[in-house]
């Protein structure tokens, strides 16, 4: 086998020295750690869409609201104008 030689693993400008029987525990570690941050990262996003989705909703339901307070404004300042008009007549 190995006799503790020593390696030096650059992992994003960390410098790590390890004797040469603890590499296996040290991958074990560093492969967990990225499957965690992966799962982490996996659980961000999940939670990201379904505020994003709620949102969403919540947008639709206020521009439905706003419709039909704006359709109420319309017919009504319609209707307004055509009874104007027949005050006018009913004047003259």
């Amino acid at each position: 086998m190995y006799n503790n030689s020593l390696i030096i693993i650059n992992l994003k400008n960390v410098k790590i020295n390890l004797a040469i029987s603890h590499v296996s525990l040290i991958t074990v570690s560093l492969l967990s750690f990225n499957f965690r941050t992966l799962q982490v990262y996996k659980n961000k996003a999940v939670g990201a869409k379904k505020g994003f989705d709620l949102l969403k909703k919540k947008s639709d339901a206020l521009k439905k609201a706003f419709r039909g307070i704006l359709e109420l404004l319309v017919t009504s300042k319609a209707r307004m104008g055509s009874d104007y008009k027949t005050a006018m007549l009913s004047f003259a």
